[in-house]
């Protein structure tokens, strides 16, 4: 009896995904805290350096536009430093009711950001 070789070879592949939010939120400020909620907007690009090019074509990437949603808390701790968390998450079970907007199927998040105001 002969032995079969069945050695499998493997490869593994890197992925990267830029993408541009752009966040429409609307909120409250209760003395330190904030709380606001709104749409957001996105769309992939290549890599970061498409947004600096002699001529960027925003009119393509505005076409590719998909929404979704973004909730979230922020409080100042210092004069100027200010710490944000956010949820983000799809609309897309909502596709017939919103009409012609395209919606994504992004994964929900939490998104953490930590800002110095000048």
């Amino acid at each position: 009896m002969s032995k079969i070789n069945t050695a499998v070879d493997s490869v593994t592949l890197g992925q990267t995904f830029n993408k541009v939010d752009i966040p429409i939120m609307i909120g409250v400020k209760l003395g330190p805290v904030r709380i606001n909620a709104g749409p957001v907007g996105s769309f992939a690009i290549g890599s970061p350096k498409e947004l600096i090019a002699n001529k960027p074509d925003f009119e393509a990437m505005y076409a590719k536009m998909t929404f979704g949603y973004q909730a979230g808390l922020g409080v100042d701790i210092i004069k100027k430093v200010t710490v944000d968390l956010r949820y983000e998450g799809s609309l897309s079970k909502y596709q017939s009711k919103l009409g012609d907007f395209a919606l994504d199927d992004r994964p929900n998040a939490f998104l953490l950001s930590i800002g110095y105001m000048f």
